[in-house]
């Protein structure tokens, strides 16, 4: 790597209920410039708790074990952000703040929820952005009303009458897509940082976790492609996804590398389960018992000349604490061949060194 060169580390899911032990740290390597998550829920119970089935929430110490970390910024772009309120949202941007870690996807309006946050990479401007399409009731930031960088997604249901006749209960077809409307402003906010900044990351919460979605649909919702190829069109230069829990498929669209889902990195209520705060007893599927949600990709972005050089994916294995750890050679082939299985219809090519590294190859 040359000298106008440097690290971008980005991870999955976090929710944490302690300090990460000494894996997670060595998960996240010193030579990145910057390191960036998200951030699965509020630092604070202080507003009243959402009308939604599953709540998260982590202790206040959380911000300081998430600089602990190395995290330089974390996206609070998702459907748990204001799990307990507004209340909840504010008191964890105060705590994030005083700990010195910086956040995106989040604010007191649209403006500062869509707002970017710029980093200086071996002399580079790099703008990392924030947004969600899993949006709870309330949860969107409005004109005086503070939330999460949100783009609504129209849904409608398609059944084929003789298949019902000959199959009662048969799951309908889920058409997703984008409001356009409520597109602009995320569409707007990147092509405004792509005007700033020489490399533009868009952290996204988007998807249908296992379990979710009819198993003959694929693991993508229909708005989803669609959506990538928006926001490269827009400037985004590089998009990782999150929200279902596992592994997706990577896409390179334009040169510009799509990673539709990184899974979980630091997971701890899945070690806890009583920490969980449901509402309703039926779950779709039981929370935590896929191992397909232990697997999980750091994303690893080059940048250099003012521009993205390479990509590259390093997978773990979340452990008994739900943190990340090394995988044995067998579990890294299987990861290394569905994350290849699922990439190839879009033409991917990924390559993967002795150390289990898999370089993204741009085009």
């Amino acid at each position: 790597m040359s000298s106008d060169a440097g690290w971008i580390d980005i991870v999955g899911d976090i929710v944490l209920q302690r300090p990460a032990r000494e894996g997670a740290r060595l998960a996240l390597p010193a030579d990145a410039s910057v390191r960036l998550a998200n951030l699965e829920g509020p630092l604070s119970r202080a507003g009243p708790p959402a009308d939604k089935l599953v709540r998260l929430s982590m202790p206040g110490e959380a911000a300081g074990w998430l600089a602990e970390l190395g995290i330089h910024a974390v996206s609070l772009a998702n459907n748990h952000s204001l799990d307990f309120g507004v209340e909840g949202l504010v008191e964890t941007l105060r705590l994030l703040g005083e700990a010195g870690v910086g956040w995106v996807g989040a604010g007191a309006s649209p403006a500062q929820a869509f707002d970017p946050r710029v980093f200086y990479v071996a002399g580079n401007r790099v703008a990392a952005l924030g947004a969600a399409t899993t949006l709870p009731p309330g949860f969107a930031a409005r004109a005086g009303r503070p939330g999460v960088a949100g783009v609504a997604v129209r849904v409608s249901l398609e059944t084929e009458r003789t298949v019902n006749e000959e199959q009662p209960g048969t799951a309908p077809w889920v058409h997703t897509w984008i409001d356009e409307e409520d597109l602009r402003p995320l569409l707007e906010a990147v092509a405004e940082a792509r005007r700033r900044a020489d490399l533009v990351i868009v952290l996204i919460h988007w998807g249908v976790p296992p379990g979710w979605a009819p198993p003959f649909q694929g693991w993508l919702a229909d708005y989803q492609q669609p959506l990538a190829h928006r926001l490269v069109e827009a400037g985004a230069g590089a998009i990782v996804g999150h929200h279902p829990h596992c592994l997706h498929g990577i896409e390179v669209y334009r040169g510009v590398p799509v990673f539709y889902s990184v899974g979980n990195f630091i997971f701890h209520v899945h070690a806890h389960p009583e920490q969980l705060a449901l509402d309703g007893a039926r779950l779709p599927y039981r929370t935590g018992s896929s191992g397909a949600e232990r697997e999980s990709l750091r994303v690893r972005l080059e940048v250099g000349g003012g521009r993205l050089r390479r990509a590259f994916v390093v997978p773990y294995w979340l452990g008994e604490q739900w943190e990340p750890e090394p995988v044995a050679a067998a579990a890294a082939a299987e990861i290394q061949q569905r994350i290849a299985s699922m990439s190839a219809g879009f033409g991917t090519r990924i390559t993967w060194g002795p150390d289990g590294t898999g370089e993204v190859w741009l085009g």
